[in-house]
């Protein structure tokens, strides 16, 4: 997994985004996190990610938002995109968040394309960075198997 910086909080929006590319000869867990901007524990703070895309064991993509409070997500599939599409070439992965205090929204965005847009709560004593690469598969189920993905151009954007 690759740590980013921390991003400070002024009440802005960042865009943090990479290219990535799975091994075909491999296969992920399931709900294996690709892709987070986490809102990093802090004394302060036992804060929840902004955002995080799964690869599912069966190939498909979900993002998962933490939303309107600390015990609820809103986890859903990401229509249109499978793992294969990973395999055959460099996929840009692209995540907007938002560092104001509160419900906001974070989207995602692949291949260009708005695929997720859904609230998130953003904690005021969290600390905002992103985090990419293979990460907390989900649920042993027997060995896990070998997982293997590509990573590059990681990019951060502050707008608004």
């Amino acid at each position: 997994m690759i740590h980013a910086i921390y991003y400070p909080k002024r009440g802005n929006w960042y865009r943090f985004s990479a290219l990535v590319r799975f091994d075909p000869e491999t296969r992920s867990s399931d709900s294996t996190v690709l892709f987070q901007v986490h809102q990093n524990r802090t004394p302060e703070c036992r804060c929840y990610p902004v955002i995080m895309i799964y690869m599912m064991a069966d190939g498909t993509l979900e993002a998962e938002t933490s939303s309107y409070s600390e015990t609820s997500y809103r986890r859903r599939k990401l229509a249109g995109w499978t793992r294969q599409d990973f395999e055959k070439g460099w996929v840009e992965v692209a995540l907007d968040v938002s560092t104001v205090e509160g419900v906001q929204t974070a989207r995602v965005f692949l291949g260009g394309k708005l695929v997720y847009a859904e609230p998130s709560l953003v904690y005021e004593a969290g600390a905002t960075r992103p985090q990419v690469g293979l990460y907390r598969p989900g649920p042993r189920k027997g060995k896990n198997p070998t997982d293997r993905v590509f990573i590059k151009d990681m990019r951060a954007a502050e707008f608004r």
